[in-house]
């Protein structure tokens, strides 16, 4: 959640994530229809702004985070207790590839 705009390149569709999970710092491809949104979200931002804002303009922190994907699987009707937001991680990968 600490992502920032700054740490993404509209331009060649990737972002970057500093000091991730183990300390690592990490590459990551942004799909097009994905790209769009964003550049949507960060029109008339500051680059060093978190990208992702509450409605009270602070970053989210991981259980906030945790909430949203839980109730996004419920709607979803998926087996929200399996749902996790290293769930999303791992499917993104797998469809990816």
């Amino acid at each position: 959640m600490n992502l920032k705009i700054e740490n993404i390149n509209f331009k060649e569709r990737y972002g970057f994530v500093r000091n991730g999970k183990g300390g690592k710092d990490r590459i990551f491809i942004i799909p097009e229809k994905l790209l769009r949104v964003l550049l949507q979200i960060c029109v008339n931002r500051s680059k060093e702004e978190y990208l992702l804002l509450t409605n009270r303009n602070k970053k989210y922190n991981i259980r906030t985070i945790q909430k949203i994907v839980k109730t996004a699987a419920k709607a979803a009707k998926l087996n929200y207790r399996d749902v996790h937001c290293h769930t999303l991680r791992h499917s993104f990968a797998t469809h990816l590839s």
